[in-house]
């Protein structure tokens, strides 16, 4: 662990966490619907490569989408635990913070749309 956080600091973090994860979620959906159209059209999705115009013009278009969406998803994962914070899920948008309260080492644990606080959990 780089550094331990005290509440405070994880409270100040909170708005930018509500934008981070409602943007990780909003593009994880958006990657869900583009490859389930893919899919449909018998194409499977790929983060590595993107399919040429000449086997499906829709399709290269859904890849190409889907690619940006991936981009973007890493982006705003990469700010997260650029702030220190440790993702422990996504789908409920709760993330952990290295800390220590009176000499005991845990976490101050976040999750979107279920606390306005952080809470402290011990190790």
């Amino acid at each position: 662990m780089s550094r331990y956080f005290n509440e405070d600091e994880v409270h100040q973090l909170i708005p930018q966490l509500q934008y981070h994860f409602s943007k990780l979620i909003q593009s994880k959906q958006a990657m869900g619907r583009l490859s389930f159209k893919l899919k449909k059209l018998g194409f499977e999705p790929q983060l590595l490569g993107i399919l040429s115009q000449e086997e499906n013009l829709e399709a290269y278009a859904l890849q190409a989408k889907i690619k940006i969406y991936y981009e973007q998803f890493k982006d705003h994962l990469f700010a997260i635990e650029q702030m220190g914070g440790q993702i422990k899920d996504l789908e409920l948008g709760r993330v952990d913070f290295p800390s220590q309260v009176a000499s005991q080492p845990g976490f101050f644990t976040w999750q979107l749309g279920l606390t306005d606080r952080p809470v402290f959990l011990s190790a």
